[in-house]
């Protein structure tokens, strides 16, 4: 995800992010709609390393 950008993950799913840049990431999750005129887009799942 790039900055502005919102993730989201159907119950159950696992996930895993890294962060390559120099600033240490900050995350937070919540149980909340996006905000509106968000653009969402459909994850086909996680690539088989991570399954």
């Amino acid at each position: 995800l790039k900055a502005g950008e919102l993730g989201h993950w159907t119950p159950g799913w696992k996930y895993s992010v890294k962060n390559t840049g120099d600033v240490p990431g900050t995350f937070f999750w919540g149980l909340s709609r996006p905000p509106k005129g968000t653009k969402t887009r459909e994850v086909a799942g996680p690539p088989p390393e991570l399954r």
